[in-house]
Protein backbone atom coordinates (compact mmCIF):
# COMPACT_ATOMS: atom_id res chain seq x y z
CA UNK A 1 0.00 0.00 0.00
CA UNK A 2 1.64 3.22 -1.13
CA UNK A 3 0.40 6.55 0.21
CA UNK A 4 0.93 9.05 -2.60
CA UNK A 5 -0.77 12.08 -1.04
CA UNK A 6 -1.61 12.78 2.61
CA UNK A 7 -3.70 15.80 3.63
CA UNK A 8 -3.78 16.96 7.27
CA UNK A 9 -5.05 20.01 9.14
CA UNK A 10 -3.09 22.47 11.28
CA UNK A 11 -3.65 25.66 13.23
CA UNK A 12 -0.01 26.65 12.68
CA UNK A 13 0.30 26.71 8.91
CA UNK A 14 3.12 29.23 8.57
CA UNK A 15 5.16 27.68 11.39
CA UNK A 16 4.86 24.20 9.89
CA UNK A 17 5.79 25.45 6.44
CA UNK A 18 9.03 26.81 7.86
CA UNK A 19 9.65 23.62 9.86
CA UNK A 20 9.15 21.14 7.01
CA UNK A 21 10.73 23.26 4.26
CA UNK A 22 13.57 25.02 6.10
CA UNK A 23 14.35 22.97 9.21
CA UNK A 24 13.83 19.52 7.67
CA UNK A 25 14.51 20.75 4.12
CA UNK A 26 11.73 18.97 2.24
CA UNK A 27 10.99 20.57 -1.12
CA UNK A 28 7.93 22.84 -1.29
CA UNK A 29 5.71 21.93 -4.23
CA UNK A 30 2.93 24.46 -3.77
CA UNK A 31 1.84 27.07 -1.25
CA UNK A 32 -0.96 29.59 -0.77
CA UNK A 33 -2.50 31.43 2.21
CA UNK A 34 -4.49 28.37 3.31
CA UNK A 35 -2.24 25.39 2.52
CA UNK A 36 1.16 24.10 1.47
CA UNK A 37 2.57 20.89 0.02
CA UNK A 38 6.00 19.32 0.48
CA UNK A 39 7.54 16.29 -1.19
CA UNK A 40 8.55 13.57 1.26
CA UNK A 41 10.09 10.77 -0.77
CA UNK A 42 7.32 9.27 -2.88
CA UNK A 43 4.58 11.01 -0.87
CA UNK A 44 3.15 14.51 -1.05
CA UNK A 45 2.37 15.86 2.42
CA UNK A 46 -0.19 18.67 2.45
CA UNK A 47 -1.26 20.78 5.40
CA UNK A 48 -4.46 22.84 5.24
CA UNK A 49 -5.48 25.60 7.62
CA UNK A 50 -7.87 24.30 10.28
CA UNK A 51 -11.02 26.00 11.51
CA UNK A 52 -10.72 28.53 14.35
CA UNK A 53 -10.28 27.11 17.88
CA UNK A 54 -9.19 23.73 16.48
CA UNK A 55 -5.71 22.45 17.30
CA UNK A 56 -5.32 19.29 15.20
CA UNK A 57 -2.49 16.86 15.71
CA UNK A 58 -1.72 13.48 14.19
CA UNK A 59 0.70 10.59 14.27
CA UNK A 60 2.43 9.68 11.02
CA UNK A 61 5.60 7.80 10.14
CA UNK A 62 8.24 8.09 7.45
CA UNK A 63 10.13 5.10 6.07
CA UNK A 64 13.90 5.55 5.97
CA UNK A 65 16.52 3.18 4.50
CA UNK A 66 17.15 0.19 6.72
CA UNK A 67 20.92 0.72 6.72
CA UNK A 68 20.74 4.40 7.67
CA UNK A 69 18.97 4.42 11.02
CA UNK A 70 21.99 5.64 13.00
CA UNK A 71 22.83 8.26 10.36
CA UNK A 72 19.22 9.41 10.33
CA UNK A 73 19.17 9.62 14.10
CA UNK A 74 22.28 11.81 14.17
CA UNK A 75 20.81 14.02 11.42
CA UNK A 76 17.41 14.54 13.03
CA UNK A 77 18.94 15.03 16.50
CA UNK A 78 20.83 18.02 15.13
CA UNK A 79 17.50 19.60 14.17
CA UNK A 80 14.94 18.57 16.81
CA UNK A 81 14.67 17.02 20.27
CA UNK A 82 13.74 13.34 20.19
CA UNK A 83 10.80 12.04 22.18
CA UNK A 84 11.55 9.54 24.93
CA UNK A 85 9.73 6.58 26.40
CA UNK A 86 11.09 5.10 29.62
CA UNK A 87 14.28 7.16 29.14
CA UNK A 88 14.93 5.70 25.67
CA UNK A 89 14.89 7.80 22.50
CA UNK A 90 14.60 4.85 20.11
CA UNK A 91 12.89 1.47 19.94
CA UNK A 92 13.26 -1.87 18.18
CA UNK A 93 9.96 -3.51 17.19
CA UNK A 94 10.61 -7.23 17.19
CA UNK A 95 7.31 -8.10 15.49
CA UNK A 96 8.08 -5.69 12.65
CA UNK A 97 11.87 -6.16 12.65
CA UNK A 98 12.23 -2.40 12.58
CA UNK A 99 14.01 0.40 14.43
CA UNK A 100 12.18 3.68 15.10
CA UNK A 101 12.52 7.09 16.71
CA UNK A 102 10.00 9.85 17.31
CA UNK A 103 9.87 13.64 17.50
CA UNK A 104 7.13 16.25 17.77
CA UNK A 105 6.74 19.02 15.24
CA UNK A 106 5.75 22.60 16.22
CA UNK A 107 2.03 21.87 15.81
CA UNK A 108 2.15 18.80 18.06
CA UNK A 109 2.21 16.11 15.38
CA UNK A 110 4.01 12.96 16.54
CA UNK A 111 6.37 12.08 13.71
CA UNK A 112 8.22 8.78 13.42
CA UNK A 113 11.27 7.72 11.45
CA UNK A 114 11.18 3.96 10.95
CA UNK A 115 13.84 1.72 9.35
CA UNK A 116 12.31 -1.60 8.40
CA UNK A 117 14.69 -4.51 7.91
CA UNK A 118 13.04 -5.60 4.68
CA UNK A 119 14.14 -4.77 1.16
CA UNK A 120 13.42 -1.18 0.22
CA UNK A 121 12.85 0.16 -3.26
CA UNK A 122 15.12 3.18 -2.87
CA UNK A 123 18.90 3.11 -2.77
CA UNK A 124 20.86 4.47 0.16
CA UNK A 125 21.80 8.15 0.01
CA UNK A 126 24.91 9.10 1.93
CA UNK A 127 25.12 11.10 4.06
CA UNK A 128 21.51 10.97 5.26
CA UNK A 129 19.38 14.02 4.49
CA UNK A 130 15.78 14.90 3.64
CA UNK A 131 16.12 13.28 0.21
CA UNK A 132 16.94 9.95 1.88
CA UNK A 133 13.39 9.58 3.25
CA UNK A 134 11.53 6.96 1.23
CA UNK A 135 7.88 7.89 1.84
CA UNK A 136 5.20 8.48 4.43
CA UNK A 137 4.43 4.96 5.50
CA UNK A 138 1.92 5.28 8.36
CA UNK A 139 -1.00 7.47 9.32
CA UNK A 140 -2.86 7.14 12.59
CA UNK A 141 -6.65 7.07 12.37
CA UNK A 142 -8.58 7.52 15.63
CA UNK A 143 -11.81 5.58 16.10
CA UNK A 144 -14.34 4.49 18.71
CA UNK A 145 -15.07 1.34 16.67
CA UNK A 146 -11.68 0.06 15.57
CA UNK A 147 -12.81 -3.40 14.43
CA UNK A 148 -15.74 -2.04 12.43
CA UNK A 149 -13.59 0.58 10.73
CA UNK A 150 -10.96 -2.05 9.94
CA UNK A 151 -13.55 -4.26 8.24
CA UNK A 152 -14.69 -1.33 6.11
CA UNK A 153 -11.13 -0.74 4.92
CA UNK A 154 -10.66 -4.47 4.35
CA UNK A 155 -13.61 -4.27 1.95
CA UNK A 156 -11.69 -1.70 -0.11
CA UNK A 157 -8.81 -4.15 -0.50
CA UNK A 158 -6.64 -2.98 2.41
CA UNK A 159 -5.44 -6.13 4.22
CA UNK A 160 -4.72 -6.56 7.92
CA UNK A 161 -0.99 -6.19 8.51
CA UNK A 162 -1.23 -7.88 11.91
CA UNK A 163 -4.05 -9.27 14.00
CA UNK A 164 -5.88 -6.34 15.56
CA UNK A 165 -8.22 -5.83 18.47
CA UNK A 166 -10.73 -3.24 19.69
CA UNK A 167 -7.94 -0.86 20.74
CA UNK A 168 -5.33 -1.14 17.96
CA UNK A 169 -5.31 -2.48 14.42
CA UNK A 170 -2.64 -2.02 11.72
CA UNK A 171 -3.79 -2.39 8.10
CA UNK A 172 -1.70 -2.39 4.94
CA UNK A 173 1.95 -3.40 4.54
CA UNK A 174 5.48 -2.12 5.18
CA UNK A 175 5.13 0.46 2.38
CA UNK A 176 1.99 1.98 3.87
CA UNK A 177 -0.13 1.42 6.95
CA UNK A 178 -3.29 2.65 8.57
CA UNK A 179 -2.72 2.59 12.32
CA UNK A 180 -6.24 2.42 13.74
CA UNK A 181 -6.36 3.28 17.43
CA UNK A 182 -9.08 3.63 20.02
CA UNK A 183 -10.00 7.18 20.95
CA UNK A 184 -8.05 8.40 24.02
CA UNK A 185 -5.41 5.68 23.70
CA UNK A 186 -2.05 7.28 24.49
CA UNK A 187 0.21 7.56 21.45
CA UNK A 188 3.50 5.66 21.73
CA UNK A 189 6.48 7.87 22.64
CA UNK A 190 4.07 10.59 23.69
CA UNK A 191 1.83 11.62 26.57
CA UNK A 192 -0.92 12.67 24.18
CA UNK A 193 -4.24 10.87 24.05
CA UNK A 194 -5.53 10.05 20.59
CA UNK A 195 -8.17 12.46 19.31
CA UNK A 196 -9.89 12.31 15.92
CA UNK A 197 -9.14 14.96 13.31
CA UNK A 198 -9.98 14.70 9.60
CA UNK A 199 -7.55 12.95 7.27
CA UNK A 200 -7.59 12.65 3.49
CA UNK A 201 -5.23 10.50 1.50
CA UNK A 202 -4.62 8.88 -1.87
CA UNK A 203 -3.39 5.31 -2.16
CA UNK A 204 -1.81 3.95 -5.33
CA UNK A 205 -4.05 1.34 -6.96
CA UNK A 206 -6.90 1.88 -4.49
CA UNK A 207 -8.06 5.49 -4.73
CA UNK A 208 -8.88 8.37 -2.42
CA UNK A 209 -10.13 7.93 1.15
CA UNK A 210 -11.52 10.79 3.24
CA UNK A 211 -11.94 10.39 6.99
CA UNK A 212 -14.07 13.48 7.63
CA UNK A 213 -15.90 12.18 10.70
CA UNK A 214 -14.95 9.70 13.38
CA UNK A 215 -15.71 6.05 12.49
CA UNK A 216 -16.69 7.01 8.94
CA UNK A 217 -14.94 7.40 5.62
CA UNK A 218 -15.73 8.23 2.02
CA UNK A 219 -14.09 6.41 -0.85
CA UNK A 220 -13.44 7.80 -4.34
CA UNK A 221 -11.78 6.10 -7.30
Amino acid sequence: MKITHLVLLTDQLDTLKVFYSETLQFAVLEENPSSFKVQIGDTILEFNQSTPNSKPFYHFAMNIPRDQFLEAKRWIQSLVTLNKQEESDEVYFKNWDAHALYFTDPAGNIVEFIARNEDQTKQKNSPFNARSVINISEIGIVSTQVKTLARGLNNLGVPNAREGNEFFSPLGDVNGLFILVKKHRVWFFSEKKAVFYPVRLSIKGIGHIHFNEIDQFQYFR
